[in-house]
């Protein structure tokens, strides 16, 4: 329900933007993120900026599945969040409810209030119903990490206001409401790719029919290579890929190939020759 919220709000894409879990994050994160302590379950990697999501779920008794009212503890986890947001420079996140009971399956989704939402999201409501608001005081000193998620704030920017001041009203989407995802962040990704693809090397090759531009790498960044990768971009969208399973079982150890989207990576030892692009075919994918 989580991740089909953010498909739906920020037409998040598990092809092309990366996603994280806060139990599990890599080296290269690790440093703007406090380590213990009250977080969220997802980190969701946009064109725009990071967005953590919290997944929250309960089985619910009653017919109806959804209460008319927040509970107390959706506010007490909404506090915490927002906590955990101001200590991260207001670090952009969302929450899922889901309610699961005997008439079917809901889903509340929580929004802060904020202007920086409005060139995300268009929701039109089918009910007249602005929904429920409250503020959160805050106890504590926002904290700065090093990384700023939304590269908004310089440097040099005075201490955030003390910790009397209030975030921003937190306003539950109710389920009925429609989203309509912009495409912004979908056509700067793909305007992205087409750079990729226009200012990367000649290859002078084909997988499928489809151009293909790029160059081989040897992997020595911490010491003599071992492996060589080969890192390139399709001139358009590639047909439908085999799966994990089966793109490895057809390649048999020889190397290890991935298609995001129109990007390519493939790996391979350096004491084996590259694989052909009838190889890459074959492997990555699916018979027509």
């Amino acid at each position: 329900m989580l991740t089909a919220a953010s498909e739906a709000l920020f037409a998040w894409d598990n092809t092309a933007h990366a996603l994280h879990s806060f139990d599990a994050l890599p080296g290269h994160l690790l440093a703007g993120y406090q380590k213990g302590g009250v977080r969220p379950d997802l980190l969701f990697h946009l064109p725009s900026g990071r967005v953590a999501g919290e997944a929250r779920g309960r089985h619910r008794r009653p017919k109806t599945l959804l209460p008319k009212q927040p509970l107390a503890e959706q506010k007490s986890r909404l506090q915490e969040l927002a906590l955990w947001s101001a200590s991260h420079r207001d670090h952009a996140y969302f929450m899922s409810w889901v309610w699961i009971g005997c008439s079917g399956v809901a889903v509340d989704i929580f929004l802060p209030q904020d202007e920086r939402w409005d060139d995300a999201l268009d929701v039109r409501w089918k009910r007249q119903n602005a929904g429920h608001q409250w503020r959160f005081p805050m106890r504590e000193r926002r904290r700065r990490p090093p990384e700023d998620p939304f590269g908004q704030m310089p440097a040099d920017d005075p201490e955030p206001p003390p910790a009397t001041d209030a975030l921003q009203p937190m306003v539950p989407v109710p389920v009925a409401a429609r989203t309509q995802p912009t495409a912004d962040p979908l056509s700067r990704t793909g305007r992205l790719v087409q750079e990729l693809y226009d200012t990367a090397p000649e290859l002078d090759a084909e997988l499928a029919d489809i151009p293909v531009r790029g160059a081989w790498v040897p992997a020595d960044a911490l010491g003599p290579a071992q492996h060589e990768v080969l890192l390139a971009v399709l001139a358009q969208q590639p047909p439908p890929q085999a799966g994990v399973r089966e793109r490895l079982a057809r390649a048999e150890g020889r190397f290890d190939a991935c298609l995001d989207g129109r990007l390519l990576t493939v790996v391979r030892s350096a004491a084996q020759p590259p694989p052909t692009w009838q190889d890459l075919e074959e492997v990555l994918l699916s018979p027509a």
